[in-house]
């Protein structure tokens, strides 16, 4: 099945992957960021619908977890 032929792709973005996280994750802010924007602009060039949550983020002060989570946000919305 061609990627495009999904009704929808479900995206479960992650933010427990970052570096500072307390379950041991191993991407910068950075790569993380772009992690996101190639998810969304792949989908978006293959015509795919996709569904993102926000999930995980141990990180503290929560702050932290919110601005990971904003940027996918930015990520989704520049894609």
């Amino acid at each position: 099945m061609a990627m495009s032929a999904c009704d929808i792709v479900l995206y479960q973005a992650g933010a427990d992957p970052h570096i500072d996280d307390s379950l041991g994750g191993f991407l910068t802010t950075e790569q993380m960021a772009e992690r996101d924007a190639q998810v969304f602009k792949g989908l978006k060039d293959r015509g795919a619908p996709v569904a993102w949550v926000l999930a995980g983020g141990y990180l503290d002060p929560l702050p932290k977890v919110i601005d990971l989570h904003v940027n996918t946000m930015r990520a989704v919305m520049s894609a």
